[in-house]
């Protein structure tokens, strides 16, 4: 008798994991033009290694790096996106380079509404954010596309409905056995929303802990405001992601010592002439992926959500009008969030951003592990920062129909 696997395809409701820009809530009467509030604080989380394991009964197993961003703003409304690359057969060699990993999901959500804040009673630095029920989501999805609940379209119904199917665990078929479409934004906001939360910050260092939004038995946090609509972002009008990028730095056998990296890039574009480019990164050492249970393990290295805002120009290819190239200028701002570097913003540069971004070297020994200071570089303002950091103009090529663009090998300032 063939076995039937029953699968229910939902649509980035209990991950997904970036851009937030100028605030303004919609409190002003029509037509009245209001002051965006500005980036007041960017927090961090680590980044969430799990993995689901099938052998030895199937030949498959998935690895997942998720991390979380809450962006907050002078009016007391927030920005929290989730950062997520998913990957099956991820083969990391003892000797050389060359891992191998089938990227299946990949996606950046970003979640808006009101917040209030707490200090911790012991420690002041210990600060708590309140966030309300989101009022709106605006993803990039590698099998959703771009969706935006609050500019819903027919494509978005389409791409982000639920499908169930049965699978044919003997011969790879699957069969189509239901389908849930969101005919509104709103009903899509009301699936997939998560209920007010909790998020514990330290404020030294721009770090974040890492929640489960969609865990079921996280009770709702009743001290959290209403939720609001807001106008971050509200001038977006299209989003594409890149596939996720894997590589692998081996320094076995001389050194016990390896890292892996899964990055991606995501272009939003703000109107007809100004883009957001941003880049998502984690980093591991010392990852295994056992091959009987689900108990992987890995050390973070690096974790870092880095946007880049400037112009654009677009053309259309000669002979295939789904290829649009987007032409990027130089970025005219850099906003960072990173786990050594902590927040930073080249438009409101602070002394704290001046002693956290500076470019230290070191002398290492390579007997004892032993590291020593021997220069550094601080970047007195932004401008500086911008100059040093910021990449050459590219071109970026997507894909239209499904909101995509290549992975691009941006070019910095030496």
């Amino acid at each position: 008798m063939n076995k039937i696997l029953r699968l229910s395809l939902i649509s980035l409701s209990s991950f997904a994991l970036v851009g937030c820009g100028p605030t303004a809530t919609e409190s002003s009467a029509p037509g009245e033009s209001v002051a965006a509030p500005t980036l007041t604080n960017s927090f961090l989380s680590s980044a969430h290694l799990s993995y689901s394991n099938m052998r030895p009964t199937y030949n498959y197993y998935l690895t997942t790096f998720a991390f979380e961003n809450l962006e907050t703003y002078s009016d007391n409304t927030y920005c929290l996106t989730l950062s997520s690359s998913t990957f099956s057969a991820v083969i990391l060699p003892e000797e050389g380079n060359d891992a191998t990993g089938n990227e299946r999901e990949n996606s950046l959500v970003k979640y808006y509404g009101a917040f209030s804040e707490s200090v911790d009673d012991l420690d002041e630095d210990t600060i708590y954010y309140h966030l309300s029920e989101p009022s709106r989501i605006v993803g990039s999805d590698d099998s959703l596309f771009f969706f935006d609940t609050a500019n819903w379209t027919e494509k978005m119904k389409e791409h982000t409905a639920d499908v169930t199917y049965e699978y044919n665990t003997e011969t790879g078929a699957r069969t189509e056995t239901g389908k849930k479409e969101y005919a509104t934004g709103q009903e899509y906001l009301a699936a997939k929303k998560f209920a007010p939360v909790k998020l514990t910050t330290a404020k030294k260092t721009s770090t974040l802990e890492f929640v489960d939004l969609f865990n079921k038995d996280r009770s709702a946090d009743s001290s959290a405001p209403a939720s609001v609509t807001t106008n971050i972002d509200k001038n977006i009008v299209n989003g594409f992601l890149s596939p996720a990028n894997l590589s692998y730095s081996n320094m076995r056998p001389t050194y016990n010592y390896y890292l892996t990296t899964f990055a991606f890039e995501n272009l939003e574009l703000l109107d007809d002439s100004h883009y957001c480019f941003t880049t998502s990164s984690s980093t591991f050492s010392a990852v295994i992926l056992p091959e009987e249970g689900n108990d992987a393990t890995g050390n973070e290295r690096g974790n870092s959500l880095v946007k880049y805002y400037g112009t654009y120009s677009q053309s259309i290819d000669d002979l295939d009008e789904d290829t649009v190239y987007y032409q990027l200028s130089e970025p005219n701002r850099i906003v960072g969030s990173d786990d050594t570097l902590f927040f930073y913003d080249t438009e409101n540069w602070t002394a704290d951003m001046k002693k956290n971004t500076a470019d230290v070297t070191y002398e290492y020994n390579a007997e004892t592990g032993a590291q020593t200071a021997t220069g550094r570089k601080e970047y007195e303002t932004g401008a500086q920062f911008l100059a040093a950091k910021k990449f050459a103009s590219v071109r970026v090529t997507s894909a239209q129909k499904t909101h995509s663009i290549e992975f691009a090998n941006l070019n910095f300032a030496k």
